[in-house]
């Protein structure tokens, strides 16, 4: 019976682990992009301030503070997205690998169904339901779009 546990346990955690480490890189790139984007702002208008008061070197120095940052922030975006993709790629291999391999514990609670059958086939079919059915809903079955 622990074999099911198990299993259940490896399917949550395989699929949960790509979803937690792009919630960090989306979560650290979006920090980030926020100090850029607001010193890029500041600096926007510490420049039209100067700018104002007299037209002299310091307009110069706060615009490239206001470039730089902005640059920096467009670099960060174009890095987020090539890691995105990198992931997605990777994910679609895994999946791709995985349904060629084939999962052994899929094939470990085949091999041991008819064993639990026999010692509680009541157990047996309640656990099997309850797997199959938690398969489902993470699969997206009865969802509406």
């Amino acid at each position: 019976m622990n074999l099911i546990a198990e299993v259940l346990a490896s399917l949550a955690l395989r699929r949960a682990r790509p979803v937690v480490e792009g919630v960090k890189r989306n979560t650290v790139a979006a920090v980030l992009l926020i100090v850029l984007f607001v010193t890029a702002y500041v600096a926007l208008v510490v420049a039209l301030a100067l700018y104002v008061a007299e037209t002299a070197g310091p307009v110069m120095a706060a615009l490239t503070v206001a470039l730089t940052a902005t640059a920096l922030a467009l670099v960060v975006i174009a890095v987020m997205m090539v890691l995105n993709h990198q992931a997605r790629k990777e994910a679609l291999m895994r999946q791709q690998m995985a349904a060629a391999a084939g999962d052994p514990l899929t094939t470990g609670l085949i091999a041991e169904v008819p064993l639990m059958m026999r010692e509680s086939p009541i157990a047996t079919t309640a656990m099997i339901g309850c797997l199959v059915y938690a398969l489902a809903k993470v699969g997206g079955v009865g969802r509406k779009i």
